[in-house]
């Protein structure tokens, strides 16, 4: 038979809403994109490169710096491309003005803003403050003091 009819939009203002694949991609504030990397190159080895403009995010789960190097989904292979998140917007322009066209282990490397979703566009915090409440319970009784 049919479905339920469960789907569709709720309605209901903002929130988070799951990116759609045809959803159009921006430049990114804080993530670099880079190629031409060595297939060889290590991910301890690009923080230690790229981070001497600024601080690489580290995810909050693994406590790994954000740091993505990409394989051949094919062959396993490294591409000699990798994503460099950093932790703030003033990092990221730096790493574009500093290591675009530069040696890096003996090549040349391209380094230019990823393309991302929407809503990967900048860092959280930048984007204000929804969600930072967490484990707020008030002040008690200090709320009272004076009267």
């Amino acid at each position: 038979g049919r479905g339920r009819g469960r789907g569709g939009s709720r309605g209901g203002g903002g929130g988070f809403r799951k990116s759609r694949p045809e959803d159009q991609r921006i430049s990114s504030e804080v993530q670099i994109f880079v190629e031409g990397l060595p297939a060889h190159c290590k991910v301890t080895e690009l923080v230690e490169f790229f981070s001497s403009v600024g601080e690489i995010k580290v995810d909050r789960e693994s406590r790994q710096p954000r740091v993505w190097l990409y394989t051949d989904k094919g062959t396993g292979q490294p591409k000699g491309e990798a994503t460099i998140t950093y932790r703030d917007p003033a990092s990221q322009t730096l790493a574009l003005r500093t290591f675009h066209e530069q040696m890096y282990q003996g090549r040349v490397i391209k380094v230019t803003p990823s393309m991302v979703k929407p809503h990967m566009a900048t860092i959280p915090a930048l984007r204000g403050r929804g969600g930072g409440e967490r484990g707020y319970r008030g002040r008690g009784s200090d709320n009272r003091a004076g009267r």
